[in-house]
């Protein structure tokens, strides 16, 4: 009874409190009797508050609480689809051989994906253990809770829409406070906590389209909105103890206010202007979603709109308040730089700061960022990442030389990347096989990009080239590859027989060639050219093949070559035997001065002991089979092919001996050169050309199954 008692008793501070209240300062007996006492009262005078003052110190008590921060103690994976309506979940586990292409997934049931699966990263656990179970069968994943464990993993996706990416955004609960016109201060945040705060646990949310942004609110950051909705506007006096309520708070909220410009119980710290650019990839690293915004310092959560907001912010910056002095007008003029480089992205941006990229065009997007460095930087979801950090590769960065090996070139080099890093031409040749866009991958998340003029160069050269274990081959034919390539920077160097046969294309090419007197006709304007053509091949070593329709002067054109070029000895003429006698008419009428002999008829031993005395040996090509051997000992002036495409199939008889022939130049006629495939025409280039389109094989990995396999595909659509 005595205890009960005891604390009943209103303590005695409490009544002096109360009697203090009950005078009045201004009652002149209460002034009279301080005079008369000479002394003032044993306790200060309380005044009464009013309701702002009132709030206003218990939100300062709060905040002082708040001060100082508290310390922060496969290559398989899941993915999850979300009911955007209900916020149901569903995790689906993804396969990779190479980390980067992943499988479409298999649903993961609820009890599995509780039990931990071993391919769960840390998201996926703390998700695990918010399953709920509905009855003995029936389990739950649900909830934004949930999925804000889940947000910005870039693994959850829209259940109707799988492959469309659901967007997930953690975001802060930000503090804001304005002076208005009147000099009264208006206090907001960043969320509607009237309407969207929900209660147990505390989150905020915003659903726009595929795109939720989830605040979740603190149990401390909680009290303050409750103290903080009953004084939302403050008087001008209110200044200095709401300065002093905002650095306190910024230890635990973000807040931006003038307030705060003059404070001295804050560090300052000059923002950053950069423009950030968080790239999110999706679960088969195929498509990426890029944001832009201001992060004002490295190791601060808190993110801006460029521009945007207040000039001072305080917040946590690597755990200590910080307060952060903010350049609006450097960060307007990056953004409007940085909007005025990425124009060319504009079909794929589905917002003011958002873009939704494919693999190429995420990497061309990066490419423009490095180039913009100064103004933007990149970030990335943890294990997740593509780098774009070197320079372009461009013709200089490109060294080569070049030895003969018989009718072949070795090439030897290297490729400059970024000035230090080196990779043997061969090397990247393979990666153009794998190439996205103009970007070759390198190691890891690394890709570089390769200039436009640069790719089409080192393509040419891809194509025709060889390897032979370790070496790099192309075709002695082939080197107006390698010139191309010298002639815009690159270094190429070369042996004697390689400088020597680039100094004969350079020769051939400078000359002019006329229509030889001894010719009764009159060539057409494409006649003429054709004839230019095949004797400037021929005038360095090279062959042609003319593929004209019939009736436009093929023969003609053949005979102007031949006359024009009997003073370097005799040729072989190789004809079907049933045009073997237009030939002999055709050089009677239009080059009476030719001197031919016909093989077939004639005396055969004869007719190659006393060669000198012929321009042109006439030969069928059954013949050839069976005077091969005789004929292959003869360095011939020109070989010349009628119906080329007798040689179209590599494994005859025919083909087998005309590639014996040992000639200066070779000329193939065909109106007809494929006649059923692609294919056929590598034995013509083949005996043109020894080497110029590669190996059989190459030739149909590169271009006959790839055009088989297009075809296939156009009619399997159609």
């Amino acid at each position: 009874m005595a205890k009960r008692k005891k604390e009943n008793n209103p303590p005695l501070k409490y009544i002096l409190q109360q009697a203090l209240d009950a005078l009045n300062p201004n009652d002149p007996e209460v002034t009279k009797l301080t005079a008369e006492l000479k002394c003032p009262p044993l306790l200060s005078h309380y005044a009464t508050l009013s309701e702002w003052q009132f709030g206003l110190d218990k939100l300062l008590n709060y905040s002082k609480i708040l001060k100082k921060p508290t310390s922060k103690i496969s290559r398989a994976r899941i993915v999850y689809l979300v009911d955007i309506d209900t916020f149901d979940i569903q995790p689906y586990r993804q396969k990779s051989k190479d980390g980067i292409t992943w499988s479409k997934g298999t649903a993961v049931s609820m009890s599995s994906f509780a039990e931990m699966l071993p391919e769960m990263d840390e998201a996926a656990q703390i998700a695990a253990a918010k399953v709920v179970r509905v009855n003995s069968r029936v389990a739950r994943l649900r909830g934004v809770e949930v999925l804000y464990e889940l947000a910005d993993t870039g693994r959850t996706f829209l259940m109707l829409e799988p492959e469309v990416p659901f967007e997930i955004h953690r975001d802060r609960l930000r503090i804001e406070v304005k002076k208005d016109s009147g000099g009264s201060y208006e206090t907001t945040t960043n969320i509607d906590f009237a309407k969207n705060l929900r209660t147990d646990p505390h989150y905020a949310f915003k659903l726009d389209g595929s795109i939720l942004t989830i605040h979740k609110i603190t149990d401390k950051e909680h009290k303050v909105l409750e103290l903080l909705n009953n004084i939302r506007k403050l008087p001008g006096e209110a200044k200095s103890k709401l300065a002093e309520i905002l650095e306190n708070i910024s230890g635990e909220i973000p807040v931006s206010s003038e307030l705060l410009k003059s404070s001295s119980g804050l560090e300052a710290l000059k923002a950053s202007s950069k423009i950030i650019f968080q790239i999110i990839p999706d679960s088969s690293a195929t498509e990426f979603n890029a944001r832009a915004f201001v992060r004002p310092a490295e190791g601060c959560e808190l993110t801006v709109a460029p521009g945007e907001g207040l000039d001072t912010l305080a917040a946590l910056v690597k755990r200590k308040p910080m307060r952060i002095l903010r350049d609006l007008k450097a960060e307007k003029a990056n953004w409007e730089q940085m909007s005025e480089k990425l124009k060319e992205f504009s079909a794929w941006q589905g917002g003011d700061r958002l873009w939704t990229l494919d693999t190429m065009k995420c990497l061309e997007f990066m490419e423009t960022l490095r180039e913009a460095s100064k103004i933007a930087d990149i970030e990335w979801p943890e294990g997740a990442k593509l780098t774009v950090k070197r320079a372009p590769i461009s013709f200089p960065d490109v060294r080569l030389k070049v030895n003969s090996v018989d009718r072949w070139f070795s090439l030897d080099g290297t490729v400059s990347i970024d000035g230090k890093t080196q990779l043997k031409i061969n090397q990247i040749l393979d990666k153009l096989k794998d190439r996205v866009g103009n970007f070759i991958h390198l190691e890891g998340s690394e890709y570089v990009l390769i200039t436009n003029k640069l790719l089409k160069q080192l393509e040419i050269l891809e194509d025709v080239s060889s390897k032979k274990k370790d070496e790099l081959l192309i075709s002695k034919f082939s080197g107006g590859a390698l010139e191309a390539l010298k002639e815009n920077g690159s270094e190429v160097s070369g042996d004697k027989s390689y400088e020597n046969l680039q100094e004969r294309i350079l020769k051939a090419q400078e000359m002019e060639f006329f229509i030889p007197s001894g010719l009764e006709a009159q060539l057409r304007q494409y006649q003429r050219e054709g004839f230019e053509w095949l004797m400037r091949l021929c005038t360095w070593g090279a062959g042609g093949i003319l593929a004209d329709d019939m009736g436009l002067g093929k023969t003609v054109q053949t005979i102007a070559v031949l006359l024009g070029r009997k003073i370097l000895g005799p040729s072989l003429l190789v004809v079907p035997t049933a045009v073997l006698y237009n030939w002999k008419s055709e050089m009677v009428r239009f080059a009476p001065g030719l001197r031919f002999a016909d093989f077939n008829s004639g005396n055969r031993e004869e007719i190659l002991k006393n060669l000198q005395d012929y321009d042109v040996i006439l030969c069928t090509y059954g013949v050839l089979n069976t005077e091969i051997e005789a004929l292959s000992k003869v360095e011939w002036n020109l070989a010349v092919l009628d119906e080329a495409h007798a040689i179209k199939n590599k494994a005859t008889q025919t083909s087998h001996s005309v590639m014996k022939i040992n000639a200066q130049g070779r000329i193939l006629l065909s109106g007809t050169p494929i006649q059923n495939d692609l294919s056929e025409i590598w034995n013509l280039f083949e005996f043109a050309n020894p080497g110029y389109l590669g190996s059989y094989q190459q030739f149909g990995d590169r271009f006959t199954f790839r055009s088989k396999k297009r075809r296939t595909k156009k009619s399997s659509i159609c």
